[in-house]
């Protein structure tokens, strides 16, 4: 989980967590921000995040990590 303080926010904060799903498991992101038009401006970095993790968990996975 995390928070980010100031800039144009008057309120972000966010958790992830990993949970199993069949024989893998299921990544979640939940962000809330306020103002909610500021949603649109941090998604893109959410879902590059989101597919920079699921790169290095896959290759971890290839590696018999």
């Amino acid at each position: 989980a995390y928070a980010v303080v100031g800039g144009d926010f008057t309120h972000h904060s966010a958790s992830m967590r990993l949970t199993p799903s069949g024989e893998g498991v299921a990544f979640t992101w939940e962000s809330d921000v306020l103002p909610d038009d500021r949603a649109a401006r941090i998604m893109p970095l959410v879902e590059a995040g989101c597919a920079s993790i699921k790169r290095s968990l896959e290759s971890r996975a290839g590696a018999g990590a």
